[in-house]
């Protein structure tokens, strides 16, 4: 006879004991508050026993077998789930009234729109509407049929729903059982929240799921470069009545959270990092013509001076405009002899980008061989470069700071010297990001001399502190779910190239020579930034080569660095801890391990009916991995 568990993982087979000990605590305790704590305790202490990270191979999004390995271990609700969340809504202070739209137009599967209408349906929360819109369906139990002219079953469907959130739905998408549960908690949550939107994956028509889609929390900026809401949505009705409702055409739906966020002026967006829509297939893609004209018009509603282009690269690029006259801008460059780095790096600025004004300021940290010298004592002749000395010891917070302390420019460029220019619009791209007065600092796409990718943006909490994004991935590729090509907000971008204004730059106290001399002085910049409330960005629109840490070597080659090395990883874990496993824009989802964009075999997504099940012993958001079982070595070193 063959074993149940040939060939079954390590990691599934403990999966399947702790499954078996959880049914027997509550078969034996029945239900009590007290067997739940039994639960909990004994879960935990056999994850404790674990080493985060080192039993458990890493998941591939892409891989269907291991995105179904990650549903069953993380998306399946028990009989167990299901009593706690409705135990949940019978104690909820209100009742959000959700009117769920399926919007038809003539022609379409009635077993798609079979398919929607079942999903609504068997929903654990029982506070909607359900409207059909459109098509020439018969009328159903439980369901208000609207008729609708061609084009405009959205709109027909929303002037008839009478709940307080709208939630338009294309026919074959099927709803998660617990997805307006969810929603409702987050709406309950987060009063003056004005959408609310989720995960989604697709579905084939035997069941199989592929392509999901871990979305960030919400970020304005790569909503202009993707659907970033998709196919679930909820929207506050007053706001899309505010809004003047939805539009005709392929964009409809994005325009109309456009126009809804416009017409809030600022109220939350909420993302649920749970798998709430199931799409019966690939997401149409709307004409490129109305897309542009769809973000344009967003931008000039807004009063954003932006162009909208279509771009072979990236598919859209949106140029932002200059003030007039354009900001100087100062360049602070730390070096110290390698005049094979510091010279290639100098002329790349002189030579080959189109930005003015520019001023360049040189810290030479005690630079002894002759051809630097050369190098500086050539650059000393332009008049908008100046050469300053600083002959102590290394420490790049310091240096850098000096550096702007004595340059004239109301933006600031941190440069390493082993940077060089591809592109020579790179400088206009990151300024004219930067001077927008809700961003306080942007970075570029960086590139290893092989053409892979150095930084791409920077993860929190990868590794138990932070690493960079799409690291060593092909230049051209398009990344998870296309993040390679668009401009986005990211927690941190590197001190590589860090582009910054300069009122910004001195109310902070600029980077940290104290705690971060040589690592991590640009992740505790950035993270003091987004605390005072501005947005970093990253932009793929920027392009420059990096040759990371030729110039100092790399950080743990000496007795020195590595002991540096830990002390600054510490601080930066000391200061930051909260943070460090909470990236709202790295999905819960995904794994804190080495490689970003794995998916976790332990989600870190809140589940609500656990937390209030369990509220004598507080909220636990997830298991993140303890800091003294990891070994700090691993990926990358000092400064990212």
């Amino acid at each position: 006879m063959t074993s149940t568990t040939e060939g079954v993982p390590a990691h599934e087979r403990a999966a399947r004991r702790l499954r078996r000990l959880a049914r027997s605590v509550w078969k034996t305790v029945g239900g009590a508050r007290g067997g739940l704590r039994s639960l909990e305790r004994a879960v935990r202490l056999k994850l404790k026993r674990q080493k985060p990270g080192r039993l458990q191979p890493l998941l591939r999004p892409d891989d269907p077998a291991d995105y179904a390995r990650w549903i069953a271990a993380n998306d399946v609700l028990s009989g167990l789930d299901r009593s706690l969340i409705r135990r949940h809504i019978a104690a909820f202070a209100g009742r959000p009234r959700f009117s769920v739209v399926v919007a038809v137009e003539a022609g379409a599967d009635p077993g798609a729109v079979e398919r929607t209408v079942r999903s609504v349906r068997d929903q654990l929360y029982g506070a909607f509407e359900l409207i059909v819109a459109g098509g020439d369906l018969p009328p159903a139990p439980g369901v208000v049929s609207v008729a609708a002219p061609a084009g405009q079953s959205l709109a027909a469907g929303v002037a008839a729903a009478t709940g307080a959130w709208l939630v338009p739905l294309s026919p074959g998408d099927r709803l998660a059982e617990a997805a307006l549960y969810l929603f409702a908690e987050r709406i309950l949550a987060v009063p003056e929240a004005v959408i609310v939107y989720s995960d989604e994956d697709e579905e084939d028509a035997g069941g199989a799921r592929r392509n999901p889609f871990f979305k960030p929390d919400f970020d304005p900026e790569l909503m202009l470069g993707q659907d970033l809401l998709g196919r679930l949505a909820a929207y506050r009705a007053e706001s899309v009545r505010a809004a003047g409702g939805p539009a005709t055409g392929a964009d409809a739906e994005r325009d109309l959270a456009f126009r809804v966020i416009e017409a809030a002026a600022g109220a939350p967006v909420v993302h649920v990092p749970f798998v709430l829509c199931h799409r019966g297939g690939a997401a149409p893609v709307p004409p490129k013509a109305e897309t542009l004209a769809t973000i344009a018009g967003h931008l000039a509603r807004t009063g954003r001076a932006a162009t909208v282009e279509a771009d072979p690269r990236f598919g859209i690029r949106i140029r932002r405009t200059l003030p007039p006259p354009p900001p100087l801008v100062s360049i602070v460059i730390p070096t110290k002899n390698r005049h094979e780095l510091i010279g290639p790096c100098l002329a790349g600025l002189f030579e080959r980008t189109d930005y003015a004004p520019l001023e360049i300021v040189i810290v030479d940290n005690g630079s002894d061989e002759a051809e630097a010298l050369a190098v500086l004592a050539e650059a000393r002749k332009r008049p908008n470069v100046t050469v300053i000395e600083d002959r102590g010891g290394f420490n790049f917070s310091r240096l850098v700071n000096r550096g702007v302390a004595v340059s004239t420019g109301s933006v600031v460029v941190l440069l390493n010297n082993d940077i060089d220019v591809i592109h020579p619009d790179w400088l206009t791209e990151l300024v004219s990001q930067a001077v927008r007065p809700e961003v306080g600092a942007v970075g570029p796409m960086l590139y290893y001399a092989d053409d892979t990718i150095q930084h791409a943006g920077v993860v929190l909490g990868v590794n138990g502190r932070a690493a960079h994004e799409h690291k060593r991935t092909p230049r051209g590729a398009a990344g998870y779910r296309g993040r390679l090509l668009v401009a986005r907000e990211t927690s941190c971008v590197t001190g590589a190239c860090l582009v910054t204004r300069r009122d910004i730059y001195d109310a902070l106290g600029g980077l940290n020579e104290r705690d971060f001399a040589v690592g991590f002085n640009d992740v505790d910049y950035c993270i003091r930034l987004r605390v005072a409330g501005y947005r970093v960005l990253w932009t793929p629109h920027a392009e420059l080569y990096h040759y990371e840490s030729v110039s100092r070597g790399h950080a743990l080659a000496t007795a020195e660095g590595t002991e540096r090395h830990a002390r600054e990883s510490g601080n930066l874990r000391g200061q930051w801890w909260q943070l460090l496993s909470a990236d709202p824009f790295y999905n819960p989802n995904f794994a804190l391990e080495a490689v970003p964009h794995r998916l976790a075999w332990t989600s870190r997504a809140r589940k609500p009916w656990i937390e209030r099940a369990t509220a004598r012993q507080g909220p636990q958001p997830g298991v993140s991995p303890d800091p003294a079982t990891l070994d700090w070595r691993d990926g990358d070193a000092g400064a990212v």
